[in-house]
């Protein structure tokens, strides 16, 4: 697939490209990784929404396999960039010079996903329909000059945006 090929494709919400055995490497050191200590026998991307914005976010619904036959399921937000400036802790995978990555490690993205609560936005597909929700006075979230991802072991994601509020992404 070429350059312009993995862009447009993962516009379009296709994640075809994605290295599988990458996937589930980078899925075993999210500290929001569920089952630790057991490992990923593959991991597979089975379906994908594609929610808009410059550069595009992709909302992808995860299948880990587990060795035990067992499986777990996430959802992660990705983002795409040049190879060349890829977010290094974040990167998933890289396909003919672009950097697969998840997408909360991107202070644009995170203001991307605060714009979509604070809109109420909502994208639908034949195969299902996802909707944003924010709570009262969600819309200066958008506007944050600082927006940081908290460290630690938790089971989601925390983001802080202007040091006031929080939201927690599961």
């Amino acid at each position: 697939m070429s350059a312009n090929g993995v862009a447009a494709a993962f516009a379009d919400g296709e994640l075809d490209f994605v290295d599988e055995t990458a996937l589930a490497a980078w899925i075993a050191q999210r500290r929001w990784y569920a089952t630790k200590g057991r490992g990923i026998a593959q991991a597979s991307v089975v379906e994908t929404q594609p929610l808009g914005g410059e550069p595009p976010l992709v909302m992808a619904l995860v299948e880990a396999r587990l060795q035990s036959g067992t499986r777990d399921l996430y959802h992660v937000l990705v983002g795409l960039r040049p190879a060349a400036g890829a977010l290094d802790e974040e990167s998933i995978c890289e396909a003919d010079g672009w950097a697969l990555y998840g997408a909360l490690g991107d202070p644009a993205h995170c203001r991307r996903l605060a714009r979509l609560l604070s809109s109420s936005a909502s994208f639908e597909r034949a195969n299902g329909r996802v909707e944003f929700h924010g709570l009262g006075g969600s819309a200066p979230l958008a506007t944050a000059s600082s927006v940081r991802v908290l460290t630690g072991e938790q089971s989601n994601t925390s983001i802080v945006f202007d040091d006031q509020v929080m939201l927690k992404v599961f």
